[in-house]
């Protein structure tokens, strides 16, 4: 999404006005990153198509309220993240596995891929029994590489809280990998950093 604040103001006041061009065009450029947010949030096995939808219906009924305050990518970003909170709180303690369908039988990277599968499914079993708040914090800022600043814009809250989340999903993650052999190869805790190999 690489458009100037004055662009992003131009298209929004097209859209809400009806303009159909302007409304796809932001749909283009809105639906990769909604998909790519919550695919992080969520993980790679979870099935978001219809959440994806969900988001995408509720940030163009939500566009009349842009005022550009923020990019129009952050606002995407606001709307995906609430979807994700509404998602945990119907789904709350499950876990679906749909990994093995996707992983290739032979072939020399097929056994390290089989690995890193396991402890992604792994991971996101952990990130799952996390509060939301700090399994989204700490998705949108390790795995997804945001700064702490876009993180709490995002999210709607204040460093400080911010900051706080991730530390708090962190320490809980270095627990879980102290405890599960799979997740444990991928976790590092290295001079106070996290790191998860990819």
């Amino acid at each position: 999404m690489a458009l100037t604040e004055r662009s992003e103001r131009s298209l929004v006041e097209r859209a809400i006005r009806g303009d159909r061009a302007a409304q796809q065009e932001i749909f283009h450029l809105v639906r990769p990153r909604v998909s790519a947010t919550l695919r992080r949030i969520l993980g790679p096995s979870a099935p978001i198509d219809d959440l994806v939808q969900e988001t995408l219906f509720s940030f163009f009924r939500s566009l009349a309220n842009f005022r550009c305050e923020a990019s129009l990518a952050t606002f995407a970003d606001r709307i995906a993240v609430r979807a994700a909170y509404r998602h945990f709180t119907r789904r709350r303690g499950q876990w679906e596995d749909e990994l093995g369908s996707s992983i290739p039988s032979n072939g020399p990277r097929a056994e390290e891929t089989l690995i890193l599968r396991e402890a992604t499914e792994h991971l996101y079993a952990a990130l799952e029994r996390m509060d939301a708040p700090l399994r989204i914090a700490f998705v949108l800022h390790v795995i997804d590489e945001r700064t702490v600043a876009d993180v709490a814009a995002v999210m709607d809250a204040s460093l400080e809280a911010t900051k706080a989340r991730i530390q708090r999903a962190r320490r809980a993650l270095e627990a879980a990998a102290l405890r599960d052999p799979t997740l444990a190869p991928f976790v590092h805790p290295k001079s106070g950093q996290f790191k998860l190999e990819r």
